[in-house]
């Protein structure tokens, strides 16, 4: 449209150059936006979404004062705050039937010493709310990780506290309680105990009937005007609560117990609900893995009694012995295995059996058949490398370590071992990490429908909506929000349910030429500048492309983040070196010349959600050492100020 045309229509106002392009450019703002002369205090141009909060229509703004919209707006008020700063206190913006709103107001001078100036406002209200909405999403990220926290404590209290405390953040509530079954004094029926609570004490009942769990088998929510059927109503009722949700503990058919919230201000129930049936399956989880623990620890003590004349003894024999886990990492050596490869048990402990049992190669059937549940048994003329690089011959055995069925671990003997030891140490932890990966795996597949529901109604808005539509940008960014939440549940996923990856041969430098390529439009933007360096020959690496395009992504994203403020140099090297055993090794460094990490999180990197980033999940960097876990891979980091380096080793794929 014609700006010029249109203000030749008032008095004392000429076609200035500039106008039309202002007021177009005025159209793309999110903000309600008027141009105002400051000679005259005039308002020249206002854009739509002034005109849709205020209903003055854009010719009526033409020429009007800006004192007939804003008050407070006297003589020096607009002119007081800095360019770009917002007003210090909220002003009230008139709407043309006369109703006033408070806004907050900022002036932006298109250029020094201007004669035109941009007087932008927002109404305070959208603003609370968008911060409301900001400080949810952050208040659900803390619960997340206390829930996280919950799962590794090593007392069913502590754990329950934990998680009643994320449980009162979630769902807004004021108290939180979890009532367990225990025998009554007669020693026959049981009660419902309350073991745990968080909030004022003594607004639930201590005790009640255990008959009462049958009236409470199903999620329940109960608000002021319902009949209270049960002790916890009555107790609701009595303390002026304004709702009470529960929800059963355990299975559907066998409840082990009663999970409760109550709030002295409205709850949405539906939501409510969804929130508790997420939180119940989280302490009824917790309550399971502490009584297995529990029952776990002591037949292990049992174990260890039985088995502590047996352990001496191993630790006397002249066979070597290597305890291994079924994801094949060394969890114990006896002092012969020590002696003979030169690795002492706390050296070993924790590390995959190929970078200490060099040689493997020729044992891999073996094992794969032991994982398997099917002992090999003296394996003759193996050929083994001691830490010294000498190579000796071996009689290897490996026996699968089973209880009741189920695999729990290897053990191999080095030279005439007939004795067997089971796995004890690493029971524990690998319980937990399931749990953990459940847990996470779960909540992260319920937030993603709704996610999905909410993009795929934006979608369908776009769509029936003309492309000049005023709400199409307010459209995107919504869609954009989604889409941000929808990757960050993909990480949480991907973290907790690691794939089984197609192993095949993959050319590392093709790989990162193509990466560079890809982000070079990113790289411009931020005034950086990389180069790509290889040593040939670079063989081909066992891999999964996929993954490790995952991989160098993240590695390479993380480096332009670093450098985004100040621009610089990415560096990436690739080359070649001799592994163990004589196995070619590939290594890839990446490095920044960024400002550098610091010494204290060095150490945390490869840690689940742990981050730097105010908006980053703390799963990219974790996922990234698991990949490279799984492709018998390592990563390591060195940095200082000005310079940090990642550095990838991934094992050549062997000729045939």
């Amino acid at each position: 449209m014609n700006a010029p045309s249109k203000l030749a229509k008032f008095p004392g106002i000429h076609p200035t150059p500039g106008l039309p392009e202002i007021e177009s450019l005025l159209e793309v703002v999110h903000m309600a936006c008027l141009l105002v002369e400051r000679r005259t205090g005039r308002i020249l141009l206002a854009n739509t979404q002034a005109s849709e909060l205020t209903a003055f229509t854009r010719v009526e703004f033409a020429g009007m004062p800006l004192t007939n919209v804003i008050d407070g707006t006297g003589e020096t008020d607009p002119w007081a705050s800095p360019s770009g700063q917002p007003f210090p206190t909220p002003l009230r913006l008139k709407k043309r039937n006369g109703t006033k709103v408070e806004v907050q107001t900022t002036r932006i001078d298109l250029v020094p010493r201007s004669k035109w100036s941009l007087i932008a406002f927002e109404e305070i209200a959208k603003i609370q709310s968008r911060l409301a909405r900001e400080q949810r999403r952050a208040d659900m990220l803390v619960s997340m990780q206390t829930i996280s926290q919950a799962l590794s404590q090593p007392d069913l209290d502590s754990a329950l506290k934990l998680v009643l405390q994320a449980g009162r953040e979630i769902t807004r509530s004021d108290i939180a309680s979890v009532y367990l079954p225990q025998l009554g004094a007669d020693g026959q029926n049981y009660e419902l105990v309350q073991n745990a609570c968080l909030g004022a004490e003594g607004v639930f009942p201590d005790r009640m009937p255990g008959q009462e769990t049958v009236l409470l088998r199903a999620a329940q929510f109960w608000s002021p005007g319902k009949r209270p059927a049960t002790s916890l109503h009555r107790a609701a009722r009595a303390n002026n609560l304004a709702a009470l949700a529960t929800a059963p503990l355990g299975q559907k058919d066998a409840a082990i117990g009663i999970l409760v919230i109550g709030a002295g201000s409205e709850l949405n129930p539906e939501a409510t609900l969804a929130q508790l049936h997420i939180l119940s399956g989280v302490v009824s989880s917790i309550i399971q893995f502490h009584a297995h623990a529990s029952n776990l620890e002591a037949a292990l003590d049992e174990q260890m009694r039985v088995h502590a004349a047996d352990k001496v003894g191993v630790d006397a024999v002249s066979e070597g012995i290597i305890v291994l886990t079924p994801t094949l990492t060394i969890t114990r050596m006896n002092p012969a295995a020590e002696a003979i490869l030169g690795y002492s048990s706390h050296e070993a402990h924790g590390h995959p059996v190929s970078d200490i049992l060099i040689g493997t190669a020729a044992l891999d059937p073996a094992l794969q058949i032991a994982l398997q549940g099917v002992p090999t048994l003296n394996q003759d003329n193996i050929r083994l490398y001691r830490r010294t690089g000498q190579p000796f011959l071996a009689q290897v055995s490996i026996l699968p370590a089973m209880a009741q069925g189920d695999l729990e671990g290897l053990v191999v003997l080095i030279q005439d071992l007939s004795e067997q030891e089971q796995i004890q140490a690493q029971a524990q932890q690998l319980e937990q990490r399931a749990l953990l990966g459940e847990v996470t795996g779960v909540f992260a597949h319920e937030v993603r429908d709704p996610i999905n529901s909410i993009s795929t109604g934006l979608q369908f808005m776009a769509l029936n909506l003309p492309d000049d539509d005023p709400h199409q940008p307010r459209i995107a960014r919504m869609q954009q929000e989604c889409d941000r939440l929808g990757e960050l549940m993909k990480s949480v996923l991907a973290f907790s349910r690691p794939a089984a990856y197609e192993m095949g041969a993959v050319d590392i430098k093709l790989l990162l030429s193509r990466l560079l390529d890809r982000l070079k439009p990113r790289m411009v933007q931020v005034e950086v500048q990389s180069f790509l360096k290889d040593e040939p020959p670079i063989p081909p690496v066992k891999g999964n492309f996929r993954a490790l395009e995952q991989v160098f992504t993240n590695l390479l994203t993380n480096a332009i983040q670093a450098m985004s403020e100040k621009g610089g140099m990415l560096a990436v090297k690739i080359h070649k070196v001799d592994g163990p055993g004589g196995h070619d090794v590939v290594v890839v460094n990446v490095a920044d010349t960024g400002p550098g990490i610091p010494k204290e999180y060095q150490e945390r990197l490869f840690q689940p959600f742990f981050t730097t980033k105010s908006d980053g999940t703390g799963l990219g960097l974790a996922i990234t050492k698991r990949i490279l876990t799984a492709h018998k891979g390592n990563i390591q980091v060195t940095s200082q100020p000005g310079s940090t380096v990642f550095q990838v080793q991934l094992p050549a794929l062997e000729s045939s």
